[in-house]
């Protein structure tokens, strides 16, 4: 057993549909006090704190993702960031003429360079990005020590290595740029420096700032790989829908039911606080982990319908039933960043935004994505589902 990674673990209580996962996620019985391994990492974070602290987190950082924060995310930077990355594609072509490149480094470019812009760090020329890019993937590591199945001692003092350089190179530039600026941002960073109601130390921030960064970044490059590769499967049997491509609400959607059946991580950990019960009757005592399917979750066919292993842009679901499944959670621990992911409908002083999953589809698909015929996509040996490589061609580029 010691060498099964925890989400596996057979023993552990975990829900099995879309109902009871949503019932534990909302519940006060269980907390997000599961992140003990990787606490230099997690501790006292929006991901790793519960009650009072938590619920400012939520409302400071949440201003990041208002209506005005959105429009300059998707007007500004994310239109610049996929701008400049399509034209370093189409600038290098092989002898055929068509410009080929991999989804995985070229999403997660976009996302570490939107993700950069939203905490604040600053001159992220090409190389501080592949440096960063590096970090991020092996902090990563150990922001998922759960899962790991090497040596978790090892994992973590990579992990730790990578947050002393992520600070030095990154975090600590622009706290101090801030601090000598004194004036008022619109970055997480700034954000962090001008709040009065808690007590930051730097380890905070930069514990913040990793979080920021790994989650944003990795969750949606693997979000906007999985839907291209859902898309381009599904397209040839709806021909229909190629004139759909650049219809952002019809992407969001489509982006939507891949998120439903490729969650990410397949569970979300929790802990007792008390002697409770899981939905289905199963005793649980205190700081027992416990586990949040999501996986089986989005495949609720109660919720979705029939067929649930198959993509379908078009399904029909329950009422009051999310779309995309439990995939950003749910509950007051659901993923602050959906609005900038998903887009927001239109409000009395905001208009509507389209997200930058279905704007980055909407991207790639004008710039002819297709998978590369003569280059498979490849998947790692893990239990996460992802893809490691996922080659493509760009036909109108």
């Amino acid at each position: 057993m010691s060498n099964i990674p925890l989400p596996l673990d057979p023993t552990l209580p975990r829900t099995e549909n879309y109902a009871d996962g949503t019932s534990v996620l909302r519940s006060t019985s269980f907390s997000v006090d599961v992140y003990h391994e990787n606490a230099v990492l997690l501790a006292g974070t929006l991901l790793g704190s519960d009650g009072d602290r938590h619920r400012h987190l939520k409302r400071l950082e949440g201003g990041l993702f208002n209506p005005a924060h959105l429009a300059h995310y998707e007007k500004s930077v994310l239109a610049k960031v996929v701008d400049e990355e399509l034209a370093a594609i189409a600038a290098d072509r092989p002898g055929d003429g068509v410009p080929r490149g991999d989804l995985i480094p070229l999403v997660r470019r976009m996302a570490l360079r939107i993700s950069a812009e939203v905490v604040g760090l600053d001159d992220v020329d090409d190389a501080r990005l592949s440096q960063l890019t590096t970090l991020v993937a092996r902090l990563g590591d150990g922001i998922l020590i759960q899962w790991a199945t090497r040596d978790h001692a090892e994992v973590m003092r990579d992990a730790l290595a990578c947050k002393d350089e992520f600070w030095a190179d990154f975090v600590r530039p622009a706290l101090e740029k801030r601090r000598r600026r004194g004036a008022a941002g619109q970055d997480l960073i700034s954000v962090i420096l001008a709040d009065t109601t808690m007590t930051w130390s730097d380890d905070d921030i930069l514990k913040e700032a990793l979080l920021f960064m790994a989650a944003a970044a990795f969750t949606t490059a693997t979000a906007v790989t999985h839907a291209v590769a859902e898309l381009t499967n599904w397209l040839p049997d709806h021909p229909e829908a190629r004139e759909k491509l650049s219809d952002p609400e019809f992407l969001r959607v489509a982006g939507m039911e891949s998120l439903r059946m490729h969650p990410g991580r397949h569970v979300l950990f929790r802990a007792a606080v008390e002697r409770t019960t899981m939905p289905d009757g199963t005793p649980v005592e205190p700081g027992q982990i416990v586990l949040v399917d999501k996986f089986h979750a989005n495949m609720d066919e109660e919720a979705y319908g029939g067929a649930v292993g198959e993509f379908n842009p078009y399904r029909t679901i329950a009422e009051g039933t999310a779309p995309y499944g439990l995939s950003f959670g749910a509950g007051p621990h659901q993923c602050l960043g959906k609005p900038l992911v998903l887009g927001t409908a239109a409000g009395r002083r905001a208009e509507p935004r389209d997200g930058t999953l279905a704007l980055l589809l909407g991207a790639l698909f004008r710039a002819g994505v297709e998978r590369d015929p003569d280059h498979p996509p490849v998947r790692p040996d893990s239990v996460h589902d992802r893809y490691e490589s996922f080659p493509v061609r760009f036909t109108a580029l």
